[in-house]
């Protein structure tokens, strides 16, 4: 399951409060898929961290089981059909315990004097210090190690096929944040992937099919509550050791076997879903291969015009309506 707690009073449910209300602070709109009980009070107690202001949806999980994969999917369906969601939305992934990235995600849509205008995907990078000194130790090393792997899978994969033309740079696959615009959205609706796979193999395959992919660091900062419950707990280290297992085999095959065709883009929700584009939906398989904390979908527009950036900001505060906001430019 994804975004599961007994409580409200559990301390990830506590986390996962805190950082919608962080998100809701810097009015990102915001799609919770929850598969606590019914009778926890959970899914309440989520709903409200929005504080009446409209940004925060929090939806049951409709499908049991698939994991983090099926909530995914879920929650990127709930996103594109808000109104005002096009082809050049960028819908943003993060877990719910990544509380700082709410500040991140503001910077790199609204702030960050960089040109995005030409990415599809964009992967933030931990900077090596503060991923060090707010990690889990074993957390670090198994992810530091796991990343520079999948980068040479990569760079092998890329070097030897017909898209070696391809400059990949550096990625922090393990990180979990990602972002994508929205007309890419099918490939990740259309793979039935039930884990961390679910996010990474169609990424994988939209860098194999040219979607240009973007990597920026960010000084991210992990919950200090999470470093004390993790450390050293046999628990969780077992599970950075399997994290490391599943990649070798099934990354290298993403890498390697022939390349599917790119699905039909996402063009607005009316045409998508009148096509047939919530078949995507529920096409996961059963079965977990870790714990799952949550899926959030964050929706946040970037756009480009007359050569300017685009920084958007909110005309109402009670609406999901994006159709209503009103552009600035921004040098």
């Amino acid at each position: 399951t994804t975004t599961y707690f007994d409580s409200p009073t559990d301390l990830r449910c506590r986390i996962a409060q805190s950082t919608l209300r962080n998100l809701n602070k810097f009015n990102i709109p915001t799609i919770v898929v929850d598969a606590s009980p019914p009778s926890s009070g959970v899914y309440e107690a989520l709903q409200a961290a929005d504080d009446g202001k409209g940004m925060i949806q929090v939806h049951k999980q409709v499908k049991n089981g698939g994991g983090k994969g099926v909530a995914l999917r879920e929650a990127m369906t709930h996103a594109l059909q808000l109104p005002g969601v096009t082809q050049n939305t960028w819908l943003c992934f993060q877990e719910p315990e990544k509380t700082h990235m709410a500040y991140h995600w503001n910077q790199i849509f609204r702030n960050l004097p960089i040109d995005l205008k030409n990415s599809g995907i964009v992967i933030p990078k931990r900077t090596e210090k503060l991923f060090q000194e707010t990690y889990p130790i074993e957390q670090f090393h198994e992810e530091m190690f796991g990343n520079m792997y999948l980068d040479t899978v990569a760079q092998a994969a890329l070097s030897s096929s017909s898209s070696s033309s391809i400059n990949l740079p550096p990625i922090d696959w393990l990180f979990g944040p990602f972002a994508l615009r929205a007309k890419h959205a099918p490939l990740w609706l259309s793979y039935a992937g039930t884990s961390y796979d679910a996010q990474i193999i169609p990424c994988v395959q939209g860098i194999r099919h040219g979607i240009v992919t973007t990597s920026l660091n960010i000084d991210f900062k992990a919950r200090a509550e999470m470093k004390a419950m993790e450390e050293g707990d046999i628990d969780f280290v077992t599970k950075r050791l399997k994290q490391l297992e599943i990649w070798e085999g099934m990354i290298d095959r993403a890498w390697k076997d022939a390349l599917m065709p790119l699905p039909p883009p996402f063009v607005d929700a009316g045409s998508f879903f009148e096509k047939g584009g919530k078949n995507y939906v529920w096409s996961g398989s059963h079965g977990d291969f870790f714990l799952m904390w949550g899926s959030f979908v964050l929706v946040l527009v970037f756009y480009y015009s007359n050569k300017y950036r685009r920084r958007i900001v909110f005309k109402k505060k009670h609406s999901f309506d994006l159709s209503t906001l009103k552009g600035r430019s921004s040098n």
